[in-house]
């Protein structure tokens, strides 16, 4: 329903969510608002489609075949009563799913570079080849990368090219600090949607899984395409079967 409109504090009054950012920021320009409106945009859509499209790339490949055969047998334990899954279950479980898709967002994190201005000095506690330390200074501009972080070996150990949701099995998507992983950023700028997007693709991937069989066409090579987001430059190509029909 369009008419549908955002309650603010007090229950009282009814806004949609352009109106609630001017409510709180009478300064806010015509040019900070349709900035407003696209961060919405991307982070409700493009992030979550390149979690599934990265994480369909990955158990397609070859070395992952094992990987691909659990996240099914996962699936068709619960659905081994007839019912389906409640949304406690997809929150709290499917944990290997949770986890290999987890392991996705540390290879291939959909946002791969954060941005952000200083706003006053930092002072770093490294030092140079002087012995004095690195200074971020109030105005630059700086960049850090959770494409790069979750490859590092230093983070992740000897194996941080293996993709492994047992990585994950002890808490799941809060297995690991956010500074470790930070595909979903760091507080206090920490994803508010963090929780509700793998709970969104966990039920996703629940129904993918639940109804066709799938492989990569090995004639399409999958590139990336640089940008605010990691797309896939001509996208990824598969073969679809339903379940219980002849390919």
């Amino acid at each position: 329903d369009s008419n549908v409109k955002i309650r603010d504090e007090t229950g009282d009054n009814n806004y949609d969510i352009i109106s609630l950012f001017i409510k709180h920021d009478k300064d806010l320009s015509r040019e900070e608002a349709k900035d407003v409106a696209l961060n919405f945009i991307i982070a409700g859509r493009d992030t979550t489609r390149m979690l599934l499209s990265w994480f369909i790339y990955e158990i397609c490949l070859d070395r992952n075949k094992d990987i691909k055969q659990k996240l099914y047998d996962e699936i068709d334990s619960y659905n081994e009563n007839g019912k389906e899954p409640t949304y406690n279950d997809f929150v709290s479980g499917f944990r290997y799913l949770e986890g290999a898709l987890c392991e996705t967002l540390r290879l291939w994190p959909s946002v791969p570079i954060v941005g952000r201005d200083a706003i006053q000095d930092i002072i770093l506690p490294v030092k140079d080849g002087n012995g004095n330390n690195y200074i971020i200074r109030k105005g630059d501009h700086c960049l850090t990368s959770p494409y790069v972080t979750g490859r590092c070996d230093k983070i992740w150990g000897s194996d941080v090219l293996q993709f492994k949701p047992e990585r994950w099995k002890e808490k799941g998507i809060n297995s690991f600090d956010q500074y470790s992983f930070s595909a979903f950023n760091i507080n206090p700028r920490l994803c508010l949607g963090k929780q509700f997007a793998m709970t969104e693709a966990k039920v996703w991937m629940y129904h993918f899984l639940t109804n066709f069989d799938f492989e990569a066409c090995k004639d399409k090579k999958v590139t990336i395409r640089t940008g605010a987001i990691l797309n896939m430059d001509t996208g990824l190509y598969i073969k679809l079967t339903q379940k219980g029909l002849q390919s």
